[in-house]
């Protein structure tokens, strides 16, 4: 009996719990945010050949990428990987294997525009640009962001204060909030297949880069009940 008596006391102070919370309350919305200067490019190169072997195919890729990787070895600005690589075939209407593609990818990254810039120059002697994007590196936004958030905050308690102070209240609790931290980069430059293969046949042109800012943002989001 003791034990049902308690059991029901909980709820029922559960149940008035509850309902208090759905008196007097407020939603209150509140950020920050600010732009912040680029420093990291990431580009992705790609090689693609086609041939009627496929073993030939691929070794073309291969001399490719093993030239680039050699080349990006020697400079110790960047940080790179590869992917994507694939080899398929093509087909004609009657379903015959006409020819055969092989094609990979290498990503590069640096927070040294210029020497990133200068190997581009280089490795489009060979592979096909398809991207090119700025971005902030996470140390950077992350230190932003810290900022950001207490001044998020700041501005939440100040709505919170307001609202009290505007309703007669004598003060205010938070009933529950949430923090989102937000980045919004430049979108990656596409360069079409077909410009790309005039690219690594000409004599390429030290590329033109402009690295812009990226808008970094802190939402606070929550909801506080005035108590009278």
């Amino acid at each position: 009996m003791r034990v049902l008596l308690s059991l029901l006391c909980v709820c029922l102070a559960s149940a008035v719990s509850a309902e208090e919370l759905n008196y007097n309350v407020v939603n209150i919305n509140a950020s920050a945010k600010t732009e912040l200067a680029n420093d990291l490019m990431e580009v992705t190169l790609s090689s693609f050949h086609q041939d009627d072997k496929s073993e030939r195919a691929a070794s073309q890729v291969n001399r490719d990428m093993s030239w680039a990787i050699d080349l990006l070895k020697r400079s110790s600005a960047v940080k790179y990987k590869t992917s994507g690589y694939n080899t398929y075939p093509n087909y004609s209407r009657n379903n015959r294997i006409t020819s055969w593609t092989a094609s990979q990818r290498v990503v590069i990254e640096s927070a040294d525009f210029d020497a990133l810039g200068d190997l581009l120059s280089k490795l489009q002697e060979r592979l096909k640009m398809e991207s090119m994007r700025f971005t902030t590196k996470d140390e950077t936004r992350d230190n932003v962001q810290d900022e950001l958030t207490v001044k998020a905050l700041d501005a939440f308690k100040h709505k919170a204060k307001l609202v009290q102070n505007a309703m007669d209240a004598k003060s205010y609790r938070i009933v529950k909030m949430s923090i989102d931290q937000q980045g919004h980069h430049n979108p990656p430059v596409a360069y079409a297949r077909a410009e790309m293969k005039s690219m690594a046949m000409s004599d390429v042109a030290p590329v033109a880069m402009e690295a812009g800012e990226s808008t970094i943002s802190t939402h606070v989001r929550g909801s506080i009940q005035l108590v009278y």
